[in-house]
């Protein structure tokens, strides 16, 4: 499957799971997108919360990130403010200085010492940058024509996910 259609199916299990009353935070939501991914994408590896240091930029943490062997693939940040409007201008840019990296850097832990792993990771050309938001029906984050106008030359790269609630 490709991952862009597996974040967009995902992205709907987890909206119809907050409909029913099954998400209550950032964490689950976090959670189940993993689960989801991990269950339409069985070849390829999900890892929630690794820390990337980019040079000149320090440590970033992204949410989830999607492998392709030793490349990142996919990289989604989330957010779950059902009853108020998210804050997502610094999510943007992770997003914005991530895709730029060029670096490679370790992210797999070796669970016989935990140890990182020799391998060393990039950042795919072509990775999928999500932000995956559920807020108030007026807030900017969930309003994907904006969101994408701010990724500026990388709206093409650029996916949002969003659910707004009421309205």
């Amino acid at each position: 499957m490709r991952i862009s259609i597996a974040l967009e199916e995902s992205w709907s299990a987890a909206c119809h799971a907050f409909r029913c009353g099954l998400v209550n935070s950032e964490c689950t939501l976090h959670s189940l997108m993993y689960a989801e991914l991990r269950a339409r994408l069985p070849d390829r590896i999900a890892l929630c919360e690794p820390q990337i240091t980019v040079e000149r930029h320090g440590c970033f943490v992204p949410d989830l990130v999607v492998l392709e062997g030793h490349t990142v693939a996919a990289i989604v940040e989330l957010k779950f403010v059902p009853h108020g409007y998210p804050v997502y201008e610094l999510d943007l840019r992770k997003l914005s200085v991530l895709a730029e990296c060029q670096q490679g850097f370790q992210l797999r832990l070796d669970p016989r010492s935990g140890n990182f792993t020799e391998d060393t990771y990039h950042i795919s050309a072509n990775c999928i940058l999500a932000f995956a938001a559920i807020g108030k029906h007026d807030a900017a984050a969930v309003d994907s024509v904006s969101l994408v106008a701010a990724m500026g030359p990388l709206n093409r790269q650029f996916m949002p996910l969003v659910y707004a609630v009421g309205g």
